[in-house]
């Protein structure tokens, strides 16, 4: 399952989001640096634990913007789930 035990087990209403397709990305990722001894540095922004919330955000002129106010204008992005990831 791509949603964690602790994420199941709060009984709350609130948002998660997960991406099968990055958690795939991740291992093969991981399967290349075993095999070649590499090691990587991922830097972006996001939460240092996995949590509840919704991680996805539209910016416009360096400021927060509704999704639906500039399309085609406004870059779209999310969080990072380093927890996930490591």
């Amino acid at each position: 399952s791509c949603v964690p035990k602790k994420i199941w087990e709060a009984q709350t209403d609130g948002v998660f989001e997960a991406s099968p397709i990055l958690n795939q990305y991740i291992k093969s990722v991981d399967i290349l640096l075993k095999k070649q001894n590499g090691v990587a540095l991922f830097v972006d922004y996001g939460h240092p634990e996995t949590a509840m919330g919704d991680t996805l955000q539209t910016m416009c002129s360096h400021r927060f913007v509704n999704l639906f106010e500039t399309p085609g204008h406004s870059d779209i992005t999310a969080h990072v789930d380093f927890e996930n990831i490591a």
